[in-house]
């Protein structure tokens, strides 16, 4: 039996296929008559303007009917190897090996690949409009595991879910040059707006490693959406059974649906990555503010989803967040004193945790003062009230503590002066 990542790339090939077929199609049925038509008439119309006879006029337009059909032959020539079935699996192999897969891997995504294109919602056709591109096929495929854009450029663009922190919708204003005789001077220089999505991924020293770009904004909303439901929706469902998942995703699972990409990481290593941390803040519903308990429902009902292992590990790194802006420094820039309350101290931390990443990391870095008169009491509860609500207990119950120890002067390091 063929392998899944085989199929899979067979089915690549067919994709580029079918698209070539489409446009030999086009070139012998419109263009190419209407390209000879067109050099034949004008070659015979020169012809008559100049009082040539009818045979000079025929072979006038017999030659410009020559013309035109070599003209698109040599169009064709220089065009179909790009839409080359051999071309796109040659992108899908560099795609692949850019991810450094192993055999068990390959087999994976293949089959998962396979069967989000059997779902009309993991998968997105559509044409591409915009500068130097004349509606070229395109195809966003989404599994469990992995996004994969076919289409763009680079021709294939692969990502695997499991390496990404963070996914952002970002727009980058580009010049486009348009070749051609229709104006003054060959090249036509353009502005036009680039919707793209980036990827941000864990342990890398790069901001976005991988991004994929789209002229439509509608397009590039749609697959964000996709992904943002994928990396951290509670309600994916798979439709393998639980025995296919052990034998190819080699994970452990605990529950009937697979977990997203990044939880089930976290599940799994019991870390996590500040992104995660901060992209799960985003829950928070600041229409309710005025209200902590409010504002923190909806992130509370987002932990209640998941595994304890993962409750655990979102108090763990809060804590760990917490413990290092545990600076004495920042307390006396903030209470303009020696003496205050550790509590008080605490809860004044918590504010830049829910103000961000971008502004936790200037007040780590001492880019930023924490806000006066301020606090965030509340989200320490987060956890236990998370726990309570998927067992059904009271927070009193919640058997977790957190390492390191958030309260004040837990830093020793920071403190011993």
């Amino acid at each position: 039996m063929d392998s899944y990542y085989k199929e899979w790339l067979d089915s690549g090939a067919a994709w580029m296929k079918a698209y070539r077929k489409r446009v030999l199609r086009k070139y012998i049925h419109f263009i190419l008559p209407a390209v000879i038509i067109l050099l034949a008439a004008i070659a015979a119309g020169a012809t008559a303007v100049n009082d040539g006879s009818a045979e000079d006029i025929a072979g006038s337009a017999f030659a410009g009917a020559l013309m035109g059909g070599a003209l698109c032959f040599v169009f064709l020539l220089c065009l179909l190897p790009g839409l080359s079935p051999q071309r796109m699996r040659r992108n899908i192999n560099r795609a692949v090996k850019l991810l450094q897969m192993s055999e068990t891997e390959l087999e994976q995504l293949g089959r998962e690949m396979l069967d989000a294109r059997k779902d009309s919602a993991r998968v997105l056709d559509y044409q591409v409009i915009g500068p130097n591109s004349k509606k070229t096929p395109a195809r966003f495929l989404l599994s469990p595991g992995y996004a994969c854009l076919w289409g763009g450029y680079p021709l294939v663009i692969l990502v695997r879910l499991s390496d990404v922190a963070e996914i952002r919708a970002e727009k980058e204003r580009k010049t486009a040059v348009t070749h051609g005789a229709k104006t003054n001077t060959y090249h036509t220089y353009h502005s036009f707006h680039l919707h793209t999505i980036i990827f941000y991924y864990k342990n890398s020293e790069q901001d976005g490693d991988n991004g994929m770009g789209f002229f439509d904004e509608t397009i590039r909303d749609k697959v964000f959406d996709m992904l943002q439901k994928q990396c951290f929706s509670p309600t994916l469902q798979v439709e393998n059974n639980y025995e296919d998942i052990l034998e190819y995703n080699k994970r452990s699972v605990l529950m009937e649906k697979q977990l997203p990409p990044a939880i089930q990481k976290i599940y799994e290593t019991h870390t996590m990555h500040d992104y995660d941390f901060f992209a799960m803040l985003n829950a928070l519903d600041w229409s309710k503010q005025g209200d902590d308990d409010l504002v923190l429902e909806p992130l509370i009902d987002y932990l209640a989803e998941w595994p304890d292992e993962v409750i655990f590990t979102f108090e763990n790194k809060m804590s760990e967040l917490l413990y290092a802006i545990d600076d004495p420094a920042l307390a006396k820039n903030l209470y303009e004193s020696e003496y205050f309350s550790a509590d008080d101290f605490l809860y004044s931390r918590c504010v830049a945790l829910i103000n961000g990443r971008a502004y936790y990391n200037a007040v780590l870095n001492k880019k930023k003062k924490l806000r006066k008169n301020m606090e965030f009491e509340s989200l320490l509860y987060a956890p236990a009230k998370a726990w309570a609500r998927k067992h059904k207990k009271d927070p009193s119950q919640y058997p977790h503590f957190p390492d390191p120890s958030y309260e004040t002067g837990s830093n020793r390091e920071l403190w011993k002066d």
